[in-house]
């Protein structure tokens, strides 16, 4: 029994040494470990100091997030909901009898932006496509695309505005109803003729046949659609929306014409090529959307510098004063009321001294000849 303990004993000791042998091993064991968890630590700091180069190198080029900001509320692109919040459902039923172009009762199709008329004809298929092209991170960017059909119709509209005769367009939106650049270039047309109701609804004409060819996942609640300007298929989309948010604050929907800048916006907020920072902050000032203003100045201020923008500097000055609840004898309407008053005296007085001065410029050879006159009679 001493023997087998002692075999037992001899066993279990030289069992553990087996790793190391001569006493060495554990020895080089431990500096493997150490040397394991030293290229593990250098492997940390190294991922450390790439997340720190690139955290100091998103910081010095401005990425600009739209993401939150430019989202569209859609039950706000509708002008007609607008409209009944303002004067009631009663009232603007009332109105589409006079005008006569009494709504459609069937449903409305996609995100709802226009309701379409009774009197109108079916969309269908007009040729007018939009195509994914790519995604770019949390981005869609989206193209459109004209078939044969569309093409031919694209280029009898240039004929018939080459030809300059109102008629003629006329004549290729009979054909086709739903040409997107017939129908904006006779609202021009109406619009210079002063028929402002026949403009508005040729322009939601072509908003609805655009609403038609979205792609599926072109969301506008998202804000995170993406469209090249300098593509000419695409140009449609960005005027179309443009002039429908133009006429639709004509009407006092300025809520609707707020969303719908945030949808333009949103295509190209990188460029902004239809300058949407110049007007987006009346927008916003008249539907009383004060913090959304702010908010715009700030997050956009590395990247557009919209404080430079005179327009964006005042409206931020009056929205934070909106915004922080002044009333009594402080009213907007004073404030707004000696502005201008002081405003209209520095002008008076600007033009007063400049009419001054060239007055004086005028003059100045007649009072010489004067004066030489009088020293001759002297």
């Amino acid at each position: 029994k001493k023997k087998k303990a002692a075999a037992a004993v001899v066993v279990g000791s030289s069992g553990p040494g087996t790793d190391g042998v001569d006493g060495g091993g554990g020895a080089d064991g431990g500096d493997d470990e150490v040397e394991r968890s030293v290229r593990e630590v250098n492997s940390l700091l190294g991922v450390a100091t790439i997340a720190s180069a690139s955290n100091t190198a998103s910081a010095a080029t401005p990425v600009l997030d739209t993401r939150g900001l430019l989202c569209v509320d859609t039950r706000h692109l509708n002008a007609d909901n607008e409209m009944k919040r303002i004067f009631g459902a009663r009232v603007v039923r009332n109105e589409r009898r006079q005008e006569g172009g009494r709504r459609a009762g069937r449903a409305i199709r996609l995100a709802g932006i226009i309701s379409p008329q009774a009197s109108w004809h079916h969309l269908g298929r007009n040729g007018l496509t939009m195509d994914l092209v790519e995604r770019k991170g949390n981005c869609c960017v989206f193209e459109m695309k004209h078939d044969l059909h569309y093409q031919q119709t694209q280029e009898q509209f240039w004929q018939s505005v080459e030809s300059m005769n109102p008629d003629a367009i006329a004549a290729v939106l009979g054909r086709h109803p739903y040409h997107i650049d017939s129908l904006l270039q006779l609202s021009e047309i109406c619009k210079m003729n002063e028929d402002r109701r026949v403009a508005a609804d040729l322009i939601e004409r072509a908003v609805y046949a655009l609403e038609g060819s979205f792609h599926t996942l072109f969301n506008m609640a998202t804000g995170s659609n993406r469209m090249d300007y300098n593509k000419m298929e695409n140009r449609a989309v960005f005027f179309t929306l443009f002039r429908h948010l133009v006429m639709v604050g004509l009407r006092g929907c300025y809520r609707t014409s707020l969303e719908f800048c945030k949808l333009v916006l949103s295509l190209d907020p990188d460029n902004d090529p239809l300058a949407i920072l110049l007007i987006i902050d009346f927008y916003a000032l008249r539907s009383s959307e004060y913090k959304f203003l702010m908010r715009l100045a700030d997050e956009w201020e590395a990247h557009h510098h919209v404080s430079r923008l005179p327009n964006m500097a005042f409206s931020c000055a009056l929205s934070k004063f909106h915004a922080s609840g002044a009333s009594g004898t402080c009213k907007v309407e004073a404030v707004n009321e000696r502005l201008s008053a002081e405003a209209d005296k520095d002008v008076s007085h600007l033009g007063f001294s400049c009419a001054q001065s060239e007055g004086e410029g005028v003059l100045a050879p007649q009072k010489k000849e004067l004066s030489s006159k009088r020293e001759k009679k002297g």
